[in-house]
């Protein structure tokens, strides 16, 4: 029997519903016979582009309330698959700047309104068997001594430099792997890229000349160490 060396896959920025599905098929495609042994989703599981600051028009006609029934579904097959594909997985969901934006406008306009919002904003990212860490900011330890937030600084190597840690972002949408030695022991950065449509119209806000460096794809980490797969 061949060695399969236990693998946590980490999935980049989804922002559902405008994820790029081919993108996210190959993923699937190409992981399922590895030894995963925790899929961590790394925030931006949703884009919640309604919530945003942004022209409404650059969603083509898509009103909010399909956006989020839309983005809600996807997410759940998401999660379903991942679930089905890696049953002896530990499947663990963090959230990121997007996920927050109903929060912040809630707060902003009437935060009063939590008290009703709560409960749905809850359902959004309440999955059968995954674990859900709420609190953007938080970050959570998926192996001894690595840890994994969504992330909110631009250069990759910030946020480990930041935690004195090995550690797994998101956020800048630009996958890669740096290493600095550090009091004696080697730390890393994984990017783990994004997995979304840069074509969807949600994308196109701005001058968008920082989407020129958005990478697709998705990070892997195993007995070997970190790495970036890009498609």
């Amino acid at each position: 029997m061949s060695y399969q060396v236990p693998t946590i896959l980490v999935v980049g920025d989804l922002h559902f519903p405008f994820a790029n599905a081919q993108a996210l098929a190959t993923m699937f495609r190409r992981t399922s016979e590895l030894n995963i042994t925790r899929v961590v989703q790394i925030g931006d599981l949703y884009d919640a582009y309604v919530f945003s600051r942004f022209p409404k028009a650059l969603s083509r006609g898509m009103s909010g309330a399909e956006e989020l029934a839309r983005g809600e579904a996807q997410a759940r097959r998401f999660w379903t698959k991942a679930r089905t594909v890696w049953p002896q997985a530990k499947l663990t969901q963090l959230r990121g700047n997007h996920d927050i934006r109903a929060e912040k406008k809630i707060a902003a306009l009437a935060p009063e309104l939590m008290l009703l919002a709560h409960d749905k904003i809850q359902a959004l990212y309440s999955f059968p068997g995954v674990t859900t860490h709420m609190q953007a900011a938080d970050a959570v330890e998926i192996a001894p001594g690595v840890l994994a937030h969504h992330g909110h600084r631009a250069k990759l190597g910030d946020h480990m430099l930041y935690n004195n840690a090995r550690t797994v972002v998101g956020h800048s949408h630009t996958g890669g792997v740096v290493y600095m030695s550090r009091k004696g022991a080697t730390i890393w950065e994984l990017n783990a890229g994004w997995l979304g449509d840069a074509k969807q119209g949600p994308f196109r806000y701005g001058e968008q000349q920082t989407q020129r460096r958005w990478t697709v794809g998705y990070g892997l980490i195993d007995a070997f160490g970190p790495r970036f797969v890009p498609l």
